[in-house]
């Protein structure tokens, strides 16, 4: 809907970036994540159900049922209008339009190049996916 208006717009996926979720319970203002004895991290307050969220300038906006109501009125495209952009439909040439790409120092791997006395480290650079968020369209946005 928000590619249909031209809408330049950032989605970011819980699942994909465990950093985003954690965004996200400190702007809702839900409690942090609790960790049980096998360190497994689960939510008491869970956002899950209420996802997608929509965020304008930081602020929440509302849910799906939210932004689809406002759509059929016309309204969304009247209180969008300062975030429409010409060409919104470009794709980055690093990630192909992904967002996220392998990591350049791991390619991915997850560990570190760096030994110490025969131990191999996990890489700081990624996440837990050997992924890292892209510089050249995430930040642009």
């Amino acid at each position: 809907m928000m590619e249909n208006l031209n809408v330049r717009f950032d989605c970011r996926d819980l699942n994909l970036c465990p950093a985003y979720y954690d965004e996200l319970h400190n702007r809702m203002g839900i409690p942090v994540l609790v960790t049980d004895s096998n360190n497994n991290r689960f939510d008491t307050n869970s956002v899950w159900n209420s996802l997608p969220m929509i965020f304008v300038d930081g602020e929440y906006f509302g849910d799906e049922q939210t932004l689809n109501l406002l759509n059929e009125t016309g309204e969304l495209k009247r209180i969008f209008q300062p975030h429409i952009v010409v060409n919104n439909r470009t794709v980055c040439n690093k990630c192909h339009g992904f967002r996220f790409r392998p990591c350049q120092v791991c390619r991915g791997g997850k560990r570190s190049p760096l030994r110490f006395a025969n131990l191999q480290f996990r890489c700081v650079k990624c996440d837990d996916n050997g992924i890292v968020a892209c510089q050249d369209c995430t930040s642009s946005v």
